[in-house]
């Protein structure tokens, strides 16, 4: 099934931006300042509506999740929140809708490109999508690029759903 998502790319491009702040924070700006006490540079704060609006939502915009940076190229950073309440909507004008767990846990590695850069989101089935005839499936992994997200269902090849950035 494919899904098409109007003016989100922008808010993707947000959202890897504010996980590559996070990392670069953790591994060179938070050393610059421990050695120059009179500067006051607060952290990247990422928030559930770095993510929401990537699907083309602002709910629990302000939400903020706690974020742990990448360790190395290889390895994987975290986003954490709980969340008061299940969030779940429409994704575009589709009758598919897209769920978050009030316990948030994900782990992202970004991929930088030249102009363009992508995520890939490992959610431990806490993100979900309801079908139109109700059926339920866990999302095992998100990769975020900039006309397109996909929704990988399972280790399968086929067993995704692709959400296409339209402007």
């Amino acid at each position: 099934m494919d899904v098409q998502l109007s003016r989100v790319n922008e808010h993707i491009q947000d959202f890897i931006h504010k996980l590559i702040e996070v990392n670069e924070w953790a591994f060179h700006t938070a050393h610059v300042v421990k050695h120059t006490p009179e500067e006051t540079i607060e952290p990247p704060v990422i928030t559930m509506g770095h993510v929401l609006r990537c699907f083309g939502n602002d709910e629990h915009a302000d939400v903020e999740l706690a974020a742990t940076p990448a360790k190395g190229p290889h390895s994987c950073g975290t986003l954490r929140t709980t969340l008061d309440d299940v969030v779940q909507f429409y994704l575009g004008k589709s009758g598919l809708q897209l769920y978050f767990t009030p316990s948030v846990e994900i782990w992202y590695w970004v991929n930088r490109g030249v102009n363009h850069n992508a995520v890939k989101l490992v959610t431990f089935d806490r993100i979900g999508l309801i079908f139109s005839n109700g059926r339920h499936r866990g999302i095992r992994n998100i990769i975020m690029s900039d006309n397109r997200i996909d929704l990988r269902l399972s280790d399968e090849t086929n067993d995704v759903v692709s959400l296409y950035v339209v402007n």
